[in-house]
């Protein structure tokens, strides 16, 4: 049975359109990320959930979506266009060029015959792995690429769009998460201290707050399509004033005196094992902790200097973050990050129209940042 095997089916009545948006949006971050990157396995990655995702909506265009009028371009068409040999070639090419062009453009900053002889096989093996998801003709390209002496205009060659990988139309407002329905806390006028530790008369509330923050992990994974299980679990916090710690900071006034729209902040983190105290690893410590503040490998680079190529130390599995909690007691806004065999994932909540809202999820697989879900 091929992929479009119910496309003449009977409508879909259980599928949302927030469902329906969230899928397009996929759609259009692969689209964004295959045509800009110059890395194989993110390349073959999201190539294949892209078509995935593309199939399914065809699938749906064509049995129907009850309260739903497709507009726009057909999903239908595109998936055909996109699964002819000609455009698969054409687009896949397009990479295979992008990445030439970047391995010749590091390669002329090499000062070695050998440097640049390494950088030029590691082109060639890297994309000999994924020979089995290219056409024949694609093969022939990146092998007489990898034996030519051209050079190409990597500049023209980077930036130029795939015209095959252009967004498709969008089609209704972003998705929603769990709401919280009530308050566990009451914030008080005037805290003890500006920071102080977990109260252990407050340790159930916590408890309530992070089952609901939970709930909205679980959604922001299915949104974000995260197969990884993420959770927060309180009986691992390790509970204090230190940096690696589980504290309440509070500021309940602005410094004009006004209330604060976010008077109590919880800084919170699971118990960390001994780190790395060599010069590389601290080097990768605190570019971590640049990306854990919302910054981005660019934006380092351009402070600090290009990260240095030392081997990745290992990451050892946590949790930690941020929860900002209003007047009312709810919470309004929130960063959560996890940390799961080397990989990260940063979940930033916020607000929108006046109820919390998924605004951004990044997954960190070091040195490389994708933006698995943004508002």
């Amino acid at each position: 049975m091929g992929i479009l095997k119910q496309l003449f089916g009977r409508p879909d009545r259980s599928v949302t359109l927030a469902a329906l948006q969230r899928d397009l949006d996929l759609i259009n971050e692969s689209a964004a990320i295959m045509e800009k990157t110059s890395n194989p396995e993110t390349f073959f990655s999201r190539y294949d959930f892209y078509m995935e995702k593309l199939a399914l909506m065809a699938e749906r265009e064509s049995t129907g979506v009850r309260g739903v009028k497709f507009g726009g371009e057909s999903f239908i068409l595109k998936f055909k266009k996109m699964s002819s040999g000609k455009l698969r070639i054409e687009t896949i090419n397009n990479f295979i060029d992008r990445m030439w062009a970047d391995t010749c453009q590091k390669a002329e900053k090499l000062k070695t015959d050998k440097g640049k002889q390494n950088r030029y096989q590691k082109f060639y093996s890297d994309l000999q792995q994924y020979e089995e998801k290219m056409p024949p003709e694609c093969i022939q390209h990146y092998r007489s690429l990898s034996t030519s002496d051209v050079v190409p205009n990597h500049t023209a060659s980077l930036s130029n769009a795939d015209p095959a990988l252009q967004p498709l139309r969008r089609s209704s407002p972003t998705d929603s998460i769990p709401q919280q329905e009530r308050a566990y806390r009451v914030i008080p006028d005037y805290p003890k201290a500006m920071c102080e530790t977990i109260p252990s008369h407050d340790l159930k509330s916590l408890q309530a707050e992070v089952e609901y923050l939970n709930r909205v992990v679980q959604s922001a994974c299915e949104l974000a399509y995260i197969s990884c299980p993420l959770s927060l679990d309180t009986s691992k916090f390790a509970f204090g004033l230190s940096r690696h710690g589980t504290y309440y900071e509070w500021n309940p006034y602005t410094s004009s005196g006004k209330f604060a729209k976010y008077p109590l902040v919880l800084h919170y983190q699971s118990a960390v094992p001994k780190r790395s105290t060599e010069a590389h690893d601290t080097e990768y410590e605190a570019w971590l902790d640049f990306l854990d503040k919302g910054g981005t490998t660019e934006e380092w680079e351009k402070k600090y200097g290009k990260l240095k190529e030392y081997p990745v130390p290992i990451t050892p599995d946590e949790s930690f973050g941020e929860v900002y909690y209003l007047q009312n007691g709810l919470i309004g806004q929130a960063r959560l990050i996890f940390w799961r065999d080397h990989v990260g994932y940063f979940i930033h909540l916020g607000q929108t129209k006046g109820a919390l809202a998924l605004k951004k999820v990044i997954q960190c697989k070091p040195p490389e940042e994708i933006i698995l879900y943004k508002e």
